[in-house]
């Protein structure tokens, strides 16, 4: 029995491709295959599969960061022409149409950002359209391996006259063109261009979105919600393996009950270094708590990406006009171009609750409650050893978890947690579950046991330990056979406190402490959405005009 066999026969699109015997961790940032651990190296924050490693004689990041720039700059990614694959139309067009836009896909590790496209078709668009929202950056399931940095789509939703779709379209299509990085092996842009004479998306767009937040999804299950579709026409484009149409599909269909807001500002070259004020940047990050988060971390600057994309600074906060602030309180580099995005970030949209422990399959995130039997060390890595039913649990903490790596070795055997983290491996006859660890609840702490010599019973003194057999008063004299006193005390671990990674280390999806309160509010139709123009620009703006965001009816 082959090994996929075990699993779901979606895991058939993730095997490694070097290997063909294994499930990959994600793909070489040189050459685009995936490829599973045996096969490949993590060289700083970027996976590298080892004949790429040894046709370069690439032994550290630097070396890799130089030959990435120097095949960016030698490389012509202008291949992308995008085909219309998939054609399906259930309404003549009235007067004026709902327009759905979703892109994904158009990044490399040579440079690129799905959003710089979204931007940039944004702000080209602002006179023909009315904006129904933000452009919406949605951030999907972290743990699939062929995903870009974040694996996130965007989404454009307007209204506009039906006699200028044409023009729209022809202008949709040749930007993500433009801007594509198709040339590269992994990147697979796709456009799903869905419209309507009434302001609603299908339902099964929705369902799918939320399949694709927390789980695993293929084309097939493309086309089988494409198929269902019942209102509403949609155009599907594609210039790759079709993989592109999973995440702006998904985008479309994205309806978020908890939301974020992100300022993202771009520059016009694409190297390594930015510049951005340090200095200013903490400043900021005081002046605009606790509305913004992740800006910084111990005096280092976590707004600013490092790779070649061009994406100058991202600022992530719960208002958008707080974000505004940023382009005039940071000091930087001149903008060429800057949009606000509504999004899923920071949501913890991403988490499977999961009681079962065989649900818990690769590349799911998944929450689960274990009983720890052990804490070891392995290689770079603390791990927790935990049980569940007749499952072992083993949940890695690596470096960049910082603090958690000394709490988690503070565990002890009987402490019950609630484990938050990315399946990377099932074994199904083992049972056996591993994962990374995102965070941790502490939902029962056992007290620390001390054993003591008991108190004399006449002149309270500390009996003290007399041969083999008795214990002596120090004091009186008195003796009695060896026993021991089991003192109970509280541990330093306080139970149902959660423990989180320092901000460098979360996830896109992560959800800080910080933002709980407002999160609830927002579920609850407290704090509801809302739009402010501008939000797309290359001025600074000097007035902004507040609208309601008009969410799509689910039909």
């Amino acid at each position: 029995m082959s090994f996929i066999d075990y699993y779901d026969k979606k895991y058939v699109q993730f095997i490694c491709e070097r290997c063909n015997s294994a499930l990959s961790r994600g793909y070489c940032a040189i050459c685009g295959r995936l490829v599973c651990s045996a096969c490949s190296e993590l060289i700083g924050y970027a996976r590298v599969c080892k004949i790429c490693k040894e046709k370069f004689s690439i032994t550290n990041y630097e070396m890799l960061k130089e030959l990435l720039k120097v095949r960016a700059d030698n490389m012509d990614f202008k291949q992308c022409k995008l085909k219309m694959i998939y054609d399906k139309k259930t309404e003549k067009l009235g007067d004026y149409i709902f327009v759905a836009v979703g892109i994904d896909d158009i990044d490399s590790p040579y440079g690129m950002c799905t959003t710089f496209a979204a931007a940039n078709l944004a702000y080209k668009l602002l006179e023909d359209v009315e904006f129904l929202d933000f452009p919406l950056l949605v951030r999907l399931n972290p743990n699939i391996p062929s995903k870009t940095r974040g694996n996130a789509a965007v989404a454009l939703r307007f209204r506009v006259e039906s006699s200028k779709f044409h023009k729209i379209r022809s202008l949709i299509l040749s930007t993500v063109e433009r801007f594509s990085h198709s040339g590269f092996r992994k990147t697979n842009t796709g456009v799903v261009i869905y419209y309507s004479n009434s302001i609603c998306i299908p339902r099964v767009f929705v369902d799918f979105y939320e399949l694709a937040v927390k789980n695993i999804v293929s084309i097939n299950d493309v086309f089988d919600v494409l198929d269902k579709m019942h209102v509403g026409n949609i155009e599907v484009y594609d210039c790759g393996n079709n993989r592109g149409i999973i995440g702006a599909l998904a985008a479309i269909g994205a309806q978020f009950d908890d939301w974020t807001y992100e300022l993202l500002t771009y520059r016009a070259s694409t190297g390594y270094d930015r510049i951005v004020d340090k200095t200013n940047v903490i400043s900021f990050d005081k002046y605009s708590k606790p509305y913004t988060f992740g800006n910084v971390h111990k005096e280092r600057i976590l707004i600013t990406p490092h790779g070649l994309d061009p994406v100058l600074y991202g600022i992530i906060g719960d208002f958008p006009e707080v974000l505004l602030s940023g382009l005039f309180l940071i000091k930087s580099e001149n903008p060429v171009l800057w949009c606000i995005f509504r999004t899923n970030q920071a949501t913890d949209t991403h988490i499977n609750e999961i009681t079962n422990p065989e649900d818990a399959k690769p590349y799911l995130t998944v929450k689960i409650s274990a009983k720890v039997c052990k804490i070891l060390k392995e290689d770079r890595a603390i791990v927790i050893l935990a049980r569940v039913k007749e499952w072992l649990i083993k949940a890695y903490a690596y470096e960049p978890m910082g603090p958690v790596r000394k709490i988690v070795q503070k565990l002890k055997t009987g402490d019950v947690l609630e484990l938050t983290g990315a399946v990377f491996y099932q074994d199904v006859f083992e049972k056996i579950i591993t994962m990374n660890i995102e965070k941790i609840r502490f939902v029962e702490i056992v007290p620390e046991a001390i054993e003591r010599n008991p108190f004399c019973p006449k002149c309270l003194a500390r009996l003290k330990s007399k041969g083999r057999k008795y214990l002596v008063c120090p004091k009186c004299g008195f003796r009695i056979e060896k026993t021991k006193i089991i003192i109970l005390s509280a541990r330093d671990i306080k139970e149902n406190s959660l423990l989180l990674p320092p901000p460098s280390a979360y996830r896109h999806l992560t959800k800080p402490p910080e933002r709980e309160k407002i999160a609830e509010m927002k579920k609850h139709g407290i704090l509801k959405p809302y739009l402010v123009y501008p939000f797309v620009g290359i001025m600074k703006p000097y007035y902004t005009i507040k609208m309601d965001v008009i969410q799509p009816k689910i039909v």
